[in-house]
């Protein structure tokens, strides 16, 4: 069997959304926030080079000294709340497809951002969880442990 598409509607951060695979692989996993929701400003179309693709970013991570936890460097967002619509834009037209450093006016931004959520005891992600891996897999392959766990989950966030 071969999955070809992914439409998802009402779930977590996504509202209605559609994914095509690839044919040999399609990636949608892991660390950062790491629910892999819609990131703070939501699912953003990437353009420049990639504007006749289906890219899209919800987040664009970077490392700074100036952000630490437990005096080690994380990773953290610069597409955040705090932006104007023309430093998005440059970021989704720009600084992501072309894979540019991110200006420093942008990256203090999202220092600030940051060291906020930070000091308010929450992760530096949309929806703030702590960093974890998160893997896809059929339900026809979880381990008994691993079913037991995601019932536990679903029951939880009821």
């Amino acid at each position: 069997m071969k999955i070809k598409k992914i439409h998802i509607v009402k779930f977590r951060g996504f509202k209605n959304i559609s994914f095509d695979l690839g044919t040999h692989l399609t990636a949608f996993a892991g660390q950062n926030g790491t629910q892999k929701t819609t990131g703070f400003l939501g699912v953003l179309k990437l353009g420049g080079k990639l504007k006749d693709t289906d890219a899209i970013a919800t987040e664009y991570s970077v490392q700074s000294d100036a952000v630490k936890v437990d005096g080690k460097r994380i990773d953290f967002p610069t597409l955040v709340p705090t932006l104007t619509q023309k430093e998005i834009d440059f970021m989704i037209n720009d600084i992501i497809p072309n894979n540019k450093p991110v200006p420093e006016p942008i990256m203090q931004k999202a220092i600030i951002h940051a060291k906020k959520r930070i000091k308010q005891g929450k992760g530096v992600f949309a929806q703030g969880r702590k960093q974890q891996r998160i893997t896809l897999k059929p339900v026809s392959e979880l381990t008994a442990d691993e079913a037991r766990a995601e019932l536990a989950r679903r029951r939880a966030n009821r």
